[in-house]
């Protein structure tokens, strides 16, 4: 039952953001707006449910031959 719930806010989350965001930054969007703190692991389990892609925010590290 709690994780349906959880699932609409994803969904809705993940639609405003224009599809464009990771478990990460739900998971902080949840605390900040619904005061629900749940870890990242799970939201990225619920997003893989989902069949939502994953999303990664952080740049890669590229390596200079010298």
């Amino acid at each position: 039952m709690e994780n349906q719930q959880l699932r609409k806010h994803i969904l809705a989350i993940y639609i405003a953001r224009q599809k464009r965001i990771g478990a990460a930054k739900i998971q902080r969007v949840l605390l900040r707006d619904y005061g629900i703190s749940i870890s990242v692991g799970r939201v990225y389990r619920l997003m893989k449910s989902m069949n939502l892609p994953k999303i990664s925010t952080t740049k890669p590290a590229f390596k200079t031959s010298i």
